[in-house]
């Protein structure tokens, strides 16, 4: 799935496969970080498939490879999870339409860029679409 602000995922547009821990001299914010954008991601590509009422967490987890002990470190409940997991996603789309609308042009053609944008990463991101457009209008 992704990477946002730098981090190695949990963002939607590249993807770290790698496990750090803190033990390999990572630092534990670092560590963290990429723990909590797998989570992410796997929340969205679970609930994606199985819809938000069917998906446990006990699925996410083993989507992403994370322990619950540390999900619980980073968030509340499933729904906690989940509404970072829009969050973050809206915050990426938004970025996303603001930078491709300030491109130029006229109205018309600004409006055509972001409605573009914002598409190509539905096409790109379908997981994270379906969690922003259907999960969200479904609940």
């Amino acid at each position: 799935s992704s990477t946002m602000n730098a981090r190695c995922a949990g963002s939607w547009e590249s993807s770290c496969t790698a496990w750090p821990s803190p033990c390999c001299g990572i630092p534990r914010a670092i560590v963290a970080d990429i723990q909590r954008g797998r989570l992410l991601d796997a929340t969205a590509e679970v609930i994606a498939a199985e819809g938000y009422l069917a998906t446990t967490v006990h699925m996410i987890l083993k989507r992403a490879g994370i322990s619950r002990r540390t999900f619980y470190e980073l968030f509340e409940d499933k729904e906690d999870c989940f509404l970072q997991t829009y969050q973050e996603a809206a915050d990426h789309v938004v970025d996303l339409v603001k930078r491709s609308c300030a491109e130029g042009g006229t109205p018309e053609r600004r409006i055509e860029s972001g409605l573009r944008a914002m598409l190509d990463f539905a096409k790109r991101e379908p997981s994270v679409a379906r969690v922003c457009i259907v999960e969200v209008m479904d609940g």
